[in-house]
């Protein structure tokens, strides 16, 4: 038996805690583990649809939640499921960028589907996206907004796999420094060549904020 087994004891997965391996595999021969619910029932779950696949009460639970809000057919509720998709699948295609990163949903949105709607109802059109202000922080109240497919493009951070760790700077061999500019309506904005790549982000920070104020992505820059 390889060592290196996914042990998920003691762990919760929103109402489920972990109890113990269950002796008896799945018809695939996948691991599966008991976990007991806060309702109170015991489930045999198989241990990548608790770490990946958004499994966080038992069945019953499941069923009668849905019966009671009556939202599984609205918006948001397709939007709550993509958030924690991002943060906790890892065979999602956006993990890298989410959870990867550490990016995680506060336990009031993990835990209730109720508490997000609550909460982010409040200024929710039919089109506009789930933004977070900083970039860097996870999924809660005071760290999220709604906003248009552009506001939403304008909060975004550095192209992976970027030459600088600044969002609107990039290395150019021809002029031996680097160079700063702002994308906009499919038009480059030019902000200047600097030797300094931090000199850079600060020009792409001057001019986003002055073009697109709270919307604006800004480089964090330590003094």
């Amino acid at each position: 038996m390889s060592h290196n087994k996914l042990n998920l004891k003691g762990q919760r997965f929103g109402k489920l805690l972990v109890k113990e391996e269950d002796p008896v595999r799945s018809k695939a021969m996948k691991v599966k583990w008991l976990c007991l619910c806060d309702c109170g029932s015991i489930s045999s779950i198989i241990g990548s649809n608790l770490k990946n696949n958004g499994v966080y009460s038992c069945v019953i639970c499941a069923i009668e939640f849905s019966k009671t809000h009556g939202l599984t057919g609205h918006p948001l509720y397709s939007t709550y499921w993509d958030m924690k998709t991002r943060c906790y699948k890892e065979s999602s295609k956006y993990y890298e960028n989410y959870g990867g990163r550490g990016i995680k949903v506060c336990k009031e949105w993990l835990d209730d589907f109720m508490n997000f709607y609550n909460d982010m109802i409040v200024g929710w059109k039919k089109g506009l996206h789930l933004d977070r202000k900083d970039n860097d922080k996870g999924y809660c109240k005071d760290n999220c907004r709604w906003v248009t497919v552009t506001q939403n493009n304008m909060n975004s951070g550095s192209r992976s796999g970027s030459a600088s760790k600044y969002k609107g700077v990039c290395w150019s061999k021809r002029d031996d420094r680097w160079v700063a500019k702002l994308k906009k309506d499919g038009k480059h904005k030019h902000l200047g060549n600097h030797v300094l790549e931090v000199d850079a982000a600060k020009a792409y920070n001057d001019y986003a904020f002055k073009i697109n104020g709270k919307y604006a992505y800004l480089n964090k820059i330590e003094d």
